[in-house]
């Protein structure tokens, strides 16, 4: 049984009779083999090559070829999870760190910020905006990029099984015996979607195209037990509850509305009270490390704090002060490359605390733990 022998009335069956007529394994490894198949137009990743190993590809194919915009995809030799995209264009070579800014979202230099490393790929090969030239559609052949970090993939049966609530089956997925052709839990269905956003969370912090995170999703469909058994069976890295481990309580979509407004929109009494009654945990981060509420203390005194430290400022040095519009609200004053930028911290009211667009948090410290873990859109 291969991919292609996967038509469109089984893949709206249900996962229990599919696995009567197939079996699981076969199952895993058919999606396996359909998402190779619908991979090879972007298998342009080289990951573990250094510079050196890259020019030493493309000039190998553009010596035969002489097509400028030729390119590949490799590891960020200096940052974990960032790219790097190597390209030749008039016989030279020209190198562009693609930069990770949160969950799936990159940018090279001051470019946009884009959903998907493929995203980022298909972007350039539009329009220059930046690089040397625009990418070609020819690359040096690899592999694709890993499923975590693209925006789209292809909806498998770790996908059915969370939509379609069948719990016995997912346990069965990520289980040990399935290790060979087990799916990546944060691996994107074709509409952008996770396996677990479906049931509830995959990363914690991973959010669809609408910009809906894990515990969204699981708020829309009432599924509080569906995240209990995920995190009781031990998936990917993550051993605790999706909030327990630092989810934020009230992230907003890009229409603003937080889990708790889409469970009561549709009237999921489980999750509105799981999400109503939830205690948050007490701050890590201790105020006294970083507020200066001197009464005029503001951004010329926080920036000249930041730079008299012994040993020059650091990235992603901070510091919290009062507003000097408002003392109501606050302000975060953060350094990076050489640039200081300031945010305000709205102090909406006695629980709700939040940055531009971001999750509301029940303090400023909780605020400062959240920011202290993932950038979340600051710099």
């Amino acid at each position: 049984m291969n991919a292609s022998s996967f038509n469109s009335n089984e893949q709206e069956q249900s996962v229990t009779n599919l696995v009567k007529i197939h079996s699981l394994s076969q199952l895993l490894k058919r999606d396996r083999e359909q998402l190779l198949t619908q991979s090879r137009s972007i298998a342009y990743y080289h990951p573990d090559i250094d510079r050196d190993k890259a020019e030493q590809f493309l000039r190998a194919k553009y010596t035969r070829y002489k097509r400028d915009g030729l390119f590949l995809l490799r590891d960020c030799t200096t940052s974990p999870h960032d790219f790097s995209l190597s390209l030749v264009c008039g016989d030279k070579c020209y190198h562009y760190k693609i930069q990770l800014i949160y969950d799936i979202y990159f940018s090279i230099d001051l470019g946009p910020q884009i959903a998907g490393i493929e995203s980022v790929i298909s972007y350039y090969q539009q329009l220059s905006d930046g690089l040397a030239c625009i990418l070609s559609n020819d690359f040096v052949q690899g592999q694709p990029p890993p499923t975590a970090v693209r925006r789209f993939g292809s909806t498998n049966t770790l996908h059915r099984a969370c939509k379609q609530g069948n719990f016995g089956i997912v346990k069965k997925i990520l289980s040990p015996e399935t290790l060979v052709n087990r799916p990546d839990v944060n691996g994107k269905d074709s509409f952008g979607s996770t396996a677990l956003h479906e049931a509830t969370g995959a990363h914690v912090l991973s959010r669809d195209t609408n910009g809906a995170t894990a515990l969204h999703k699981a708020a829309a469909g009432n599924r509080p037990s569906t995240l209990l058994i995920l995190i009781a069976e031990g998936f990917a890295d993550y051993e605790e509850l999706l909030l327990d481990c630092g989810a934020p309580l009230r992230p907003r979509t890009d229409q603003g509305k937080t889990p708790l407004d889409l469970a009561e929109e549709v009237k999921s009494e489980e999750s509105s009270s799981l999400l109503r009654d939830y205690i948050v945990p007490p701050a890590e981060s201790r105020r006294s490390d970083w507020l200066h509420d001197q009464p005029k203390f503001n951004r010329i005194a926080a920036k000249q704090l930041i730079e008299s430290m012994q040993n020059g400022p650091c990235n992603g040095m901070f510091v919290v002060r009062h507003s000097s519009k408002n003392l109501q609200n606050y302000a975060l004053t953060h350094y990076n490359d050489n640039e200081f930028f300031n945010y305000k911290i709205v102090h909406l009211n006695d629980i709700t605390y939040y940055i531009d667009d971001g999750p509301y948090f029940e303090s400023p410290d909780h605020l400062i733990d959240h920011y202290c873990r993932i950038p979340d859109d600051l710099c």
